[in-house]
């Protein structure tokens, strides 16, 4: 009895084996589900169409996008990790998703918790100024703005995207390494806080490079960009190091599937994403949307969430911050 089952066991293992292998053998047969935790018609979304439709024109599936907004992309990453480890659900992760862990006080750790497949962008931080209002009329870059803020603290208030946001945390460690005062005032996203500071009610922001045509009409002046080179969308502004604020911040965005998808197939998937990247009509309609297209595979990707995830939350809890 103990050699029949025993020998059913192996059966049974060779059977679940030659199972798998034929399933990645096979993959794709069947449309593959992009989540993506935000809403549609935004940078995030624009860039997932356009690479998910170049990459379905070598995977022979769809790649079907799902808009799953909530809890700052808590929401649509919990359902990703959730699904079947198959190879056919992917997920959208920016810093922000990244980041809104610590809004519920949850670890996360991107090396084991998700299939991490590659990033496509990074969106390096810039401060930006309206050169029209009595306070920042005259600030032209980082150095003005410190001193400045240092002969007038409390005088220039600051918009972010939200509590937590890497725009107020940028801000927020701008103002501990140069000693400044600058006031924060929280906004529900990027574009309400566009409005007030276009209309000078506020003086300052420090947002993406999504904010370009405002800078190129010259409705916006860019101060300083949080790179560790200058931005090939703005190479006229220098960055914070340049100008003696040691600083690197901004954003960056990738996919990941669920921990436990084949390794055949999430590397397959990112030999396609970094293909895609890298074609010059992808990389130029990333460009427009204001980001600098760069790949990273999924071993670097999960390293610079983590990184990030720690670093940021060491900010949040030093400040006291309450995110979002």
């Amino acid at each position: 009895m103990q050699r029949r089952t025993f020998s059913q066991g192996l059966l049974g293992m060779a059977a679940t084996a030659s199972g798998v292998s034929w399933a990645q053998d096979n993959w794709p047969n069947r449309p593959i589900k992009v989540i993506l935790p935000f809403s549609a018609g935004g940078t995030g979304d624009a860039v997932a169409r356009a690479l998910g439709n170049d990459m379905e024109k070598r995977l022979g599936q769809p790649m079907v996008i799902e808009n799953r907004v909530g809890g700052t992309g808590l929401l649509g990453q919990d359902m990703a990790m959730r699904s079947p480890p198959d190879g056919y659900t992917m997920v959208a992760i920016s810093i922000s998703g990244a980041l809104s862990y610590h809004s519920q006080n949850r670890s996360i750790d991107f090396t084991k918790d998700f299939a991490m497949v590659g990033q496509v962008y990074s969106q390096y931080a810039a401060v930006v100024v309206n050169p029209t209002t009595p306070q920042t009329a005259n600030i032209r870059n980082m150095r003005d703005l410190v001193a400045y803020a240092k002969a007038n603290p409390g005088k220039i208030n600051y918009a972010s995207q939200g509590s937590g946001s890497i725009g107020h945390l940028t801000m927020e460690r701008i103002k501990q390494i140069a000693g400044i005062d600058v006031v924060h005032v929280p906004y529900r996203g990027a574009a309400p806080a566009y409005n007030d500071l276009l209309a000078g009610h506020i003086q300052m922001m420090s947002t993406s490079l999504g904010a370009m045509p405002y800078i190129s009409a010259g409705k916006m002046r860019a101060l300083g960009m949080a790179g560790t080179t200058r931005s090939s969308l703005l190479p006229d502004c220098p960055t914070f190091i340049e100008q003696g604020i040691d600083l690197v911040a901004g954003s960056w965005y990738g996919f990941a599937m669920p921990a436990g998808t084949p390794p055949a197939i999430v590397q397959r998937l990112a030999r396609e994403l970094q293909v895609s990247v890298a074609k010059p009509e992808i990389a130029d309609s990333l460009r427009k949307q204001g980001v600098d297209p760069e790949f990273l595979p999924g071993p670097e990707y999960a390293a610079r969430a983590n990184g990030d995830f720690r670093r940021w939350g060491e900010v949040i809890r030093e400040r006291g911050i309450k995110t979002d």
